[in-house]
């Protein structure tokens, strides 16, 4: 196998940096880790890391022993579209910055989106499409395009997963924004389990109306259509999100991710303490799903 495996936490993470910085072995930091319930992260040798493994342990089970079982090769086409997004990404940041770039990918892949669908706020999106394109040859902004079809490659083949924030924090990106750091999706599956039920029954008029108040980059709204859909429900008719966030770059990575998962939700650029809103993004499925309506009713 390529890579070597750590414990999904931060704490650990930040040890395997230091590690490897050193040019010290990695394994041994996950290799003493059995545990009854793991999430696990592989990082390749571009200090790259991914969710690839979520369940439970066999007993005395390691790190190492789980992940060559679940990823043997790090070769498979899930592992090559995520390599290809993140290294067009460090393509451009060389010029822009990490920060610059990852901001300005996912604002121009929500305002295609928003006005593929959404004509009422067309001018406004188009207008910050323009501003934002102007920061790049046209060379450059065909990686843009490239790297919207390598997230929905990843996307389409990681199933459910929180795909934006999991790379928001590979790139380091966290660490750089007043310690930002996002719940791990098992964390986000299980909170859902626990609140919707194993086996969820539709309320009376049919479907789940749910707030998200502090949403990140959608880990939990991914996490409860998960829910569903394990359940054997159509999400898309059953689950309607509202989701805010105070954090305009996680308003972006949560409409973008929903969006592409085609979760109906309205995204809410706001503070949930105060009542504020700034602005509203309406996601694909929730314009032609018609959900202005049915929530009028509801």
């Amino acid at each position: 196998m390529r890579g070597v495996v750590v414990q999904a936490n931060p704490t650990v993470y930040a040890a395997l940096r230091k590690r490897r910085e050193a040019g010290l072995h990695s394994e041994a930091i996950a290799e003493s880790q059995p545990l009854a319930w793991a999430a696990w992260l592989v990082v390749d040798e571009g200090d790259v890391a991914f969710n690839v493994f979520v369940g439970p342990a066999d007993a005395g089970d390691t790190g190492i022993e789980m992940a060559r079982r679940q990823c043997k090769t790090g070769t498979s086409e899930p592992w090559r579209h995520r390599r290809a997004l993140i290294e067009k990404l460090r393509h451009l940041a060389r010029r822009h910055g990490m920060d610059r770039v990852f901001a300005d990918f996912i604002e121009l892949s929500c305002c295609s989106l928003s006005n593929a669908v959404d004509k009422s706020q067309f001018a406004v999106r188009e207008s910050r499409y323009h501003e934002i394109r102007k920061r790049y040859t046209t060379e450059e902004l065909q990686h843009f395009s490239e790297m919207l079809a390598l997230l929905a490659l990843v996307m389409e083949e990681a199933g459910f997963d929180d795909v934006l924030g999991g790379l928001f924090m590979t790139l380091d990106l966290g660490s750089k924004r007043s310690g930002q750091v996002f719940t791990p999706y098992p964390v986000s599956r299980m909170m859902a389990m626990v609140t919707m039920g194993a086996s969820p029954e539709l309320p009376p008029h049919g479907f789940f109306n749910a707030i998200e108040p502090a949403c990140g980059a959608g880990g939990i709204v991914v996490a409860m259509a998960d829910t569903l859909h394990q359940a054997g429900m159509n999400y898309q008719r059953h689950l309607h999100v509202t989701c805010i966030d105070i954090d305009l770059r996680c308003v972006h990575m949560t409409y973008l991710q929903v969006s592409l998962l085609h979760i109906p939700a309205i995204v809410v650029h706001g503070n949930a303490l105060s009542g504020e809103v700034w602005d509203r993004w309406y996601t694909p499925a929730h314009v032609l799903g018609r959900w202005g309506a049915r929530l009028d009713r509801h």
